[in-house]
């Protein structure tokens, strides 16, 4: 598989995952039958790249908090700017952060979003 494959493949799986995230909640409902039906991949083709739906929710929020934080600093005059772009970027990605946080009871990504 070439590496724009790759990427393309990977980009499927998280859409997908972020998708479901807006309609289940991720411990109790999502499963990796889910994922792969949903992004059009193969069971196995999922765990080439995630060890688990733990790895990828791992990979998926350090990849949003990483996005956030490269927007948030790229002008970090003040903090009432920094916090302005905060709460901009979080109402862009709204439902996004609701689900990630409130609706899946997911302490880990407030945790690396905070700190």
């Amino acid at each position: 598989m070439n590496s724009n494959s790759n990427i393309r493949t990977k980009r499927d799986i998280t859409n997908a995952f972020m998708e479901l995230l807006t309609t289940k909640t991720f411990s109790s409902s999502i499963t990796i039958q889910d994922i792969c039906e949903k992004s059009f991949v193969h069971r196995s083709t999922f765990y080439r790249y995630y060890e688990d739906k733990y790895d990828l929710l791992n990979k998926v929020t350090t990849m949003i908090a990483t996005d956030f934080f490269q927007n948030v600093n790229s002008n970090r005059e003040s903090l009432h700017s920094f916090y302005e772009q905060m709460l901009n970027y979080v109402e862009e990605h709204k439902q996004l952060f609701l689900n990630l946080t409130i609706k899946n009871n997911n302490n880990d990504f407030a945790t690396i979003v905070l700190f």
